[in-house]
């Protein structure tokens, strides 16, 4: 019970850290669950669909700066407790 005492505490305060906070918006986090697919399309059909994907830009999508390293070190320096 302590030791999920104590991960609750780093859960939360993890959260509630303004830089947390800044970087889960500029990942963009909340957009994971959205879904994306169209009704009745799944991976299989968009892999039989070659311009469903073709014109998408991967490069500009990949460039975007979305800080995954960054929030991954925050989360990684809250559990260890050093924020």
């Amino acid at each position: 019970m302590a030791t999920y005492l104590l991960l609750k505490e780093r859960a939360r305060a993890f959260r509630e850290d303004p830089e947390v906070c800044r970087a889960v918006a500029v990942c963009q986090v909340d957009g994971l669950a959205v879904h994306t697919l169209f009704a009745g399309e799944n991976a299989r059909s968009l892999l039989i669909e070659p311009g469903a994907y073709h014109h998408h830009d991967f490069v500009a999508a990949g460039s975007g700066g979305y800080e995954f390293a960054h929030l991954g070190q925050l989360a990684i320096a809250h559990l260890l407790g050093a924020r």
